[in-house]
């Protein structure tokens, strides 16, 4: 008896050779989505995997397996969580972007005082806690931090984008515009 499987290949299932004609009849005679989920497990039937013949062939297509049919309060979930995370990713790029720029102000400054004088006292903020140094020490610090959230803003600017291309995709696959461009 054949069956065509979930992910499109055809199979037979055939009685051993030791299973009488009556036992096969009985198999056939069952309804086809009983049969391709139990019919393999009875004793004396094996699944025989075959490809698939070249009519099957017309009517199996090469795409993707379809998406999840997911409810409208589902659809709605996933919109506002894809939204949402779009917007922190957003806020924190935009928070890291300012604190950069801090960076580059202090650094301009302590580079004219570098300059004149590297033993200069200064004063940095550390952890809630004020330490003293001198501008020859904190410069170096400075720029190292100032690199490293260049860096982060780098990777949340890629996360970013990966996230609103799935956002996209999400909104052409279940056809979702706003409102007023319908």
């Amino acid at each position: 008896m054949e069956v065509d499987d979930d992910d499109g290949e055809q199979s037979v299932v055939t009685p051993d050779a030791d299973v009488t004609d009556d036992r096969a009849n009985q198999i056939t005679s069952i309804s086809l989505g009983w049969a391709r989920n139990r019919a393999a497990s009875l004793p004396g039937f094996k699944r025989v995997q075959r490809s698939p013949r070249p009519s099957a062939m017309s009517s199996v297509k090469k795409s993707k397996a379809p998406a999840p049919q997911l409810s409208d309060q589902e659809v709605q979930q996933n919109y506002s969580q894809l939204q949402s995370e779009l917007q922190s990713i957003a806020a924190k790029i935009g928070e890291l972007e300012q604190e950069a720029e801090e960076h580059v102000l202090v650094l301009s400054t302590l580079n004219e005082a570098l300059a004149e004088e590297p033993n200069r006292k200064c004063f940095r903020l550390i952890g809630g806690v004020l330490v003293e140094r001198t501008v020859k020490d904190v410069v170096p610090a400075l720029q190292t931090n100032r690199d490293g959230i260049r860096k982060v803003i780098a990777n949340l600017a890629e996360q970013y984008k990966s996230k609103e291309e799935d956002f996209e995709k999400f909104k052409r696959e279940y056809n979702i515009r706003p409102a007023g461009r319908i």
